[in-house]
C-alpha cells in the first residue's frame, strides 16, 4: 500500500502541467490515500478519553511523547499522561469565552507553559506549576483566532491567526498591555470591547498592541491556518477564505510603510482553479519529510 502511495504521488509530480493526466493521477491517489481497505483495517481505536463536554477541536503532544493536550468547545485544557494509561492528568479551565480552536506545548519548557487561542479573539498563557495558572492573556486581535503555530526549540516566540485578516508574533520575553478596541462577538457577531485581565504588570511591560506581521483585512480575506517552516523558520504559510496558499519570508519587509512582511509566492492548484471558485482552505502544514511539493486535498 506504502509503495502504491508513493507512486502515486511521483505521478502526480510528473505528469507535466497535463491537465487530464494530472486529474486521472490525483483521482488514483484519493483512491489508494482514502479507499483502500488495507489502510482502514490497520485503525484501531486505542484509547477513549473522558474529560471533555464538547467537541475537540486541538490535540498537541508533548515533546517527550509523555502527555497529550487537548482543548475543546467546553473552553477546557486537558492534559492526558500516555505513560500513565491516558489518565487526566490536569483539567484547566481556561478563561475563554467562546470554543479553543489551538494549544501547544511551548518548547524547552518541560511541558509545564501552554498557549491557546479562542473565538473569543484572546491568546492565553498558562504555567501547569502554579495554582492559578493563568499568567497573561492578549486581545490584540479583532476576531476569532483560529490558529497558533509554534518555533521549534524556542520556549518564547510564537505566531497567531486570526479571522480578523492579520497574523501576530507574540514574545513572552516582551509583554504589554493591550491597546483598547472592539472585538466581534463569537456569540452574537456584535463588535464588544476588549477585555484584559490579568494585565501583565512590572517593569519592562510596554503599552499598545504590537502591529501585525501580516494584515490582509483591506482583502477582507480571513486567515483559517498557519504553518511554520521548522528547517526555515523565517517562512510560514497561510491560507484562508480564497483558494490560496501564501508564503511569507520575515527576511523581507513590506515595500510600505506598513511593518509588515511580504508574500513572496503564493501557491493553488492549477488543474481546477476554475472549479474551485468559492472555496477556501481549512489546513496548510509544512512537510517534516519532504521539501518540494504543495499538495492541496479535497476531504
Amino acid at each position: 500500500m506504502k509503495d502504491s502511495l508513493y507512486q502515486n504521488l511521483r505521478e502526480r509530480r510528473c505528469s507535466g502541467g497535463n491537465t487530464a493526466l494530472m486529474n486521472r493521477y490525483k483521482r488514483r491517489l484519493t483512491n489508494s490515500a482514502y479507499s483502500d481497505n488495507s489502510v482502514m483495517s490497520q485503525l484501531t481505536i486505542e484509547k477513549t478519553l473522558e474529560g471533555h463536554a464538547g467537541c475537540i477541536n486541538t490535540l498537541d503532544w508533548s515533546s517527550s511523547g509523555e502527555f497529550l493536550l487537548s482543548g475543546s468547545d467546553d473552553t477546557r485544557l486537558n492534559i492526558y499522561n500516555a505513560y500513565n494509561n491516558f489518565s487526566l492528568q490536569c483539567s484547566i479551565q481556561s478563561g475563554h469565552s467562546a470554543n479553543i480552536f489551538s494549544a501547544y506545548f511551548m518548547p524547552n519548557t518541560s511541558d509545564r507553559i501552554i498557549i491557546s487561542g479562542a473565538g473569543d479573539s484572546e491568546v492565553r498563557i498558562f504555567d501547569c506549576a502554579k495554582e492559578a495558572p493563568l499568567t497573561n492573556m492578549y486581545v490584540c486581535h479583532e476576531d476569532q483566532v483560529r490558529r497558533l503555530a509554534i518555533f521549534k526549540n524556542n520556549p518564547n516566540e510564537f505566531l497567531t491567526c486570526s479571522q480578523d485578516g492579520t497574523v501576530r508574533h507574540f514574545d513572552l520575553r516582551e509583554p504589554h498591555i493591550c491597546s483598547n478596541h472592539s472585538v466581534r462577538s463569537f456569540m452574537t457577531a456584535q463588535r464588544v470591547p476588549t477585555r484584559q485581565i490579568p494585565r501583565p504588570h512590572g517593569p519592562g511591560v510596554s503599552r499598545g498592541c504590537p502591529k501585525p506581521l501580516v494584515d490582509y483585512r483591506k482583502y477582507k480575506l480571513d486567515l483559517n491556518t498557519i504553518s511554520i517552516n521548522q528547517l526555515n523558520p523565517h517562512y510560514f504559510a497561510v491560507a484562508g477564505q480564497n483558494e490560496y496558499i501564501y508564503l511569507h519570508d520575515r527576511r523581507m519587509p513590506s515595500r510600505t510603510d506598513a511593518p509588515t512582511v511580504e508574500c513572496v509566492k503564493k501557491f493553488t492548484s492549477t488543474s481546477d482553479i476554475f472549479r474551485r471558485k468559492g472555496k477556501h482552505v481549512t489546513a496548510v502544514r509544512f512537510s517534516d519529510y519532504n521539501g518540494y511539493e504543495v499538495y492541496i486535498y479535497i476531504l
